[in-house]
């Protein structure tokens, strides 16, 4: 079987191609254990540990952050009902409208004023 002029210049570089992968091929065989070696587990394992530790500082400091902020929210909203709740209490019991219902109210603005002051 002859080959023609063609034919030659599809499988030149065909050849040449399969021997370079092959070549690539052989080298990489060559130096992955040599590379394997030198990176120890104990690396490997120090890396993954100081990652996972790191996830957990951040998560720990994440919960911190939003504790203090849901602290700081109740806070806040204890202050405005227990202003609003003494107000009416205050109200009702100055004007007589219901003297026994707005002293309770009063009263149970002073505990909340306490929870929110003192106890938070």
């Amino acid at each position: 079987m002859s080959l023609s002029h063609g034919d030659v210049w599809v499988k030149v570089p065909l050849v040449v191609v399969g021997r370079l992968v092959a070549a690539l091929c052989a080298f990489t065989a060559l130096v992955m254990p040599v590379g394997a070696e030198t990176n120890g587990t104990a690396d490997v394992e120090d890396k993954f540990r100081s990652t996972i530790e790191g996830w957990i500082a951040l998560i720990q400091s994440n919960i911190l952050w939003l504790s203090e902020a849901m602290t700081s929210l109740v806070k806040g909203v204890i202050k405005a009902v227990y202003f609003i709740v003494g107000l009416a209490g205050f109200l009702m019991w100055s004007s007589g409208v219901s003297r026994y219902s707005g002293k309770r109210l009063v009263l149970g603005a002073l505990a909340m004023a306490f929870v929110a002051e003192v106890l938070l």
